[in-house]
């Protein structure tokens, strides 16, 4: 982790992720289209990542399970692809813009899960995980800029509420398939891979307000983040 094998793949994400927004506001697409191709590559590197676990380390353990911060891909797209009601399609963009930015960007920054274990990017299993994560996550960034770039999603400030309301939902949700499953998704659990991990062991219930607390706090404040940049530049 942020070695040089972090650094190569955070220089691959910024050229992939420059070379193709540049190319579909180049070429003008319509914008669900393009959408359609975004959920295709999300569902690919998903079946790519089960078909790993599966066909190489023989399980699928409930880690795997696409119900993190990062699978919201594979759900919230189609609300934007196929709902016509304006106010659920607001809801929805404001919630993909800074839920796909904020998981996205943290991925890529802090990979102490996705960056594998072998320190270079060899060819070798070891790093098909670590290469289907930072392709997926990757993408994970491109839509969102895509759909500010485009005026697809123009921010506005009041648009937190709705992307708290949306967190607030999964985290009930996310909550309920812990408890089920004996999982870990959004670091609720047991905080593999969480920056307050060392909280976990003896405060529990700490840990767990504060975690819930980091995700509301976080990705609400890169929407009013990006809200202000946006009209800032906007208005030069």
């Amino acid at each position: 982790m942020f070695g040089l094998k972090h650094l190569e793949a955070m220089l691959f994400s910024i050229i992939v992720i420059a070379l193709i927004v540049r190319y579909l506001v180049k070429k003008d697409y319509e914008v669900k289209k393009v959408m359609i191709v975004f959920v295709s590559f999300f569902y690919i590197f998903e079946l790519l990542k089960v078909a790993y676990f599966v066909f190489v380390e023989h399980r699928y353990p409930v880690s795997a399970y696409p119900f993190y911060l990062c699978s919201t891909p594979l759900y919230f797209m189609w609300i934007l692809i196929f709902s016509k009601n304006e106010k659920i399609l607001q809801m929805t963009k404001a919630a993909v813009f800074a839920i796909f930015l904020t998981a996205g960007v943290a991925a890529l920054l802090y990979p102490s899960i996705i960056i594998g274990g072998n320190s270079s990017w060899t060819f070798s299993v070891d790093n098909i995980r670590p290469a289907i994560s930072i392709l997926f996550h990757t993408l994970m960034v491109t839509v969102p800029i895509y759909m500010i770039w485009t005026k697809y999603y123009v921010p506005k400030y009041k648009d937190v509420i709705y992307v708290e309301i949306v967190i607030l939902i999964m985290i009930i949700i996310v909550s309920i398939l812990n408890t089920t499953l004996d999982a870990d998704f959004f670091f609720l659990n047991r905080g593999e891979g969480s920056p307050i991990r060392f909280l976990h062991d003896q405060h529990l219930f700490l840990f767990k307000t504060l975690t819930v607390f980091l995700h509301l706090i976080i990705i609400g404040g890169i929407s009013v983040l990006s809200t202000f940049v946006y009209h800032k530049t906007k208005n030069h």
